[in-house]
């Protein structure tokens, strides 16, 4: 018997399931069958599956580690009420009550796991304990599904909900544009991207085509113009450099 068998609730929740969760999920997993979902759970508990009962006195909450032995019993593990534990599915399996996976025990057997002079007596009825499986043995026991392994597109994924192109297509138009620019095939003029003519002397550039770069770049015009941006950010804009007007001497 131990107070708590792990050393925090969060390390509890990661390596313990509730035979509640397990029991239902087998029970969605087979159309409904909730019996088959208590046969497959008393099967695994006889085969080994860890398990641990939970008594809750005041607030102060223990556990206890039954063998496989202790699940023997067929009665041992019942579908009851969660708000009432003395009714049993089996005898209102059509209501809609919020049921719970749990192990039935008469008193001598609570005392027994539990080492408690304060449990209830042997004349008083029998109690109905929360049960949790280990949930690495409920996997390999085929109550639970296996756990998934992290997605790699967990990034991309976060950034949809975000505004903007990716990176990586931005700053690669970006880089193509400098190209372009250090090729003289663009000019800069008055904080404007301009294209340059073969035909037309450079004095006279034509105003840049943001429909055509798009179509040659293959991008949208969000990631277009962020990509131009960069670009006129980092590039000193030409301006003409003033003529002195000559003195008289």
């Amino acid at each position: 018997m131990a107070d708590d068998p792990n050393n925090t609730k969060a390390a509890f929740d990661k390596n313990w399931v509730s035979a509640t969760e397990v029991g239902t999920h087998v029970t969605q997993s087979n159309g409904g069958a909730w019996v088959l979902a208590l046969v497959d759970t008393r099967d695994a508990l006889l085969g080994g599956c860890r398990a641990a009962l939970e008594l809750d006195q005041g607030g102060q909450k223990s556990y206890a580690f039954p063998t496989p032995e202790f699940w023997f019993p067929r009665d041992r593990l019942r579908w009851v009420n969660g708000l009432n534990p003395s009714m049993r599915r089996e005898d209102f399996f059509d209501r809609p009550w919020p049921w719970e996976l749990r192990a039935y025990l008469l008193p001598s057997k609570l005392r027994e796991l539990f080492h408690s002079e304060a449990l209830p007596l042997a004349r008083e009825p029998g109690s109905t304990l929360p049960v949790f499986l280990h949930r690495a043995d409920a996997v390999q026991w085929g109550l639970l599904p296996p756990p998934q392994a992290p997605r790699r597109s967990t990034l991309s994924k976060k950034r949809r909900g975000t505004r903007g192109p990716p990176p990586d297509t931005r700053d690669r138009i970006a880089r193509e544009l400098r190209a372009g620019i250090q090729t003289g095939r663009y000019v800069i003029r008055d904080g404007e991207l301009f294209e340059e003519s073969r035909s037309v002397p450079k004095k006279n550039p034509r105003p840049i085509s943001k429909k055509n770069l798009m179509a040659a770049y293959k991008c949208g015009k969000s990631t277009l113009l962020d990509a131009l941006s960069i670009v006129l950010a980092g590039v000193e804009t030409p301006t003409e450099t003033p003529t002195e007007t000559p003195t008289k001497k």
